[in-house]
């Protein structure tokens, strides 16, 4: 699930990662940035320098984020074992399942990341 996110240069620490919703960062692991945005929508990222993530976020009441915040910077952290320098993304959202009841499951994120762009280009945001 998610999409593998190549950094325009193969240097770690050095490409910021956004927030891609206004929301809270619920979780900080080994590797991965838990975003639970304010639309219900959770983003997950992996493989950011994560002890730069920690000094961004060093306590629970500093994790509320904006939409295009700095959360942290693209590297290859995978809690010990090799891996690319990347950013994988992933995006969980409800969708409805009939009845009036929804489940939250995996989205396709690069329509999302597609859209994202051409907004930015376009001078959206």
């Amino acid at each position: 699930q998610g999409q593998d996110i190549r950094p325009a240069t193969c240097e770690k620490k050095v490409h910021w990662v956004v927030a891609a919703e206004s929301g809270r960062i619920t979780s900080i692991g080994s590797y991965t940035v838990t975003l639970l945005g304010d639309s219900g929508r959770i983003y997950r990222y992996l493989h950011m320098d994560m002890g730069g993530v920690n000094a961004l976020f060093p306590t629970d009441a500093s994790r509320n984020v904006t939409r295009g915040q700095h959360i942290g910077k693209v590297s290859a952290d995978f809690g010990g074992n090799a891996t690319t320098i990347h950013l994988h993304f992933e995006i969980k959202a409800p969708v409805a399942t009939g009845g009036g009841a929804a489940t939250v499951m995996f989205v396709p994120t690069y329509s999302s990341l597609t859209d994202s762009y051409g907004r930015m280009l376009n001078g959206a945001a």
